[in-house]
C-alpha cells in the first residue's frame, strides 16, 4: 500500500476530511450545495459548496394524541409548520428525533437534563429542543430561521410575487 494512502487512512480514522477538517465528535460532515450556477463564460465554474456539519436534534412534546399532534378536532397551527420545519431539517441531513410525553415517556426518563427539567419546572417546560445535546429552547417551538441558526443550516429566500407600481400602467383604468 502507498504511503500517502496510509497517511490519508489514518487521518480519516483519527476525524480528519479529505479537505483537511477536523471533526473531533466523529460526527459526518455533509456538503450542501448553496448554488445552482453555470460556468462563466471563461469555463470557470460558479458553484459554491458549504461544509455543514451534521447535527443531533432531539425534540421532547408535551403529552399530544398522535406523533405531531396534527390531529384531533383543534390543531395548533404551530405545529403543521414545526413538524414541516423538522422534515426540512432532516432533508438538510441532520438527525431529527422527536419524542411525545405521552407515547414516549422511556426517552423522557433516560435523558437526564429533560429529566431534571421536568422535575424543576414541570411539563411547562415543555416542548424542550435539543440541538447536540444542548438545550436551544423551551416551553415554545422555534421558528425555522432559529433551527437554521442553531444548526448552521442555510435558508433559502421566500419567494414573492413581482409587484407593480401603476396597475394599467401611467393610465387611470384600475
Amino acid at each position: 500500500m502507498p504511503e500517502a494512502f496510509c497517511h490519508f487512512r489514518t487521518a480519516l480514522s483519527h476525524g480528519i476530511d479529505r479537505f483537511g477538517l477536523t471533526n473531533p465528535d466523529n460526527r459526518p460532515i455533509v456538503k450542501h450545495k448553496t448554488g445552482a450556477r453555470k460556468r462563466q463564460p471563461n469555463g470557470k465554474r460558479l458553484k459554491e459548496e458549504a461544509i455543514v456539519e451534521v447535527k443531533t436534534i432531539q425534540v421532547y412534546d408535551k403529552a399530544m394524541c398522535c406523533s405531531t399532534g396534527v390531529c384531533g378536532p383543534q390543531v395548533d397551527p404551530v405545529l403543521p409548520r414545526f413538524a414541516a420545519d423538522l422534515d426540512w431539517l432532516a432533508k438538510q441531513g441532520h438527525t431529527v428525533s422527536r419524542f411525545n410525553l405521552a407515547q414516549n415517556p422511556a426517552e423522557f426518563a433516560k435523558h437526564e437534563v429533560v429529566k431534571k427539567m421536568l422535575a424543576d419546572e414541570g411539563v411547562e417546560c415543555l416542548p424542550l429542543i435539543l440541538v447536540d445535546e444542548t438545550v436551544v429552547s423551551r416551553s415554545e417551538y422555534p421558528s425555522r430561521e432559529n433551527l437554521a441558526l442553531w444548526t448552521g443550516s442555510e435558508l433559502t429566500p421566500k419567494a414573492t410575487l413581482p409587484v407593480a407600481d401603476k396597475c394599467c400602467g401611467d393610465s387611470v383604468c384600475c
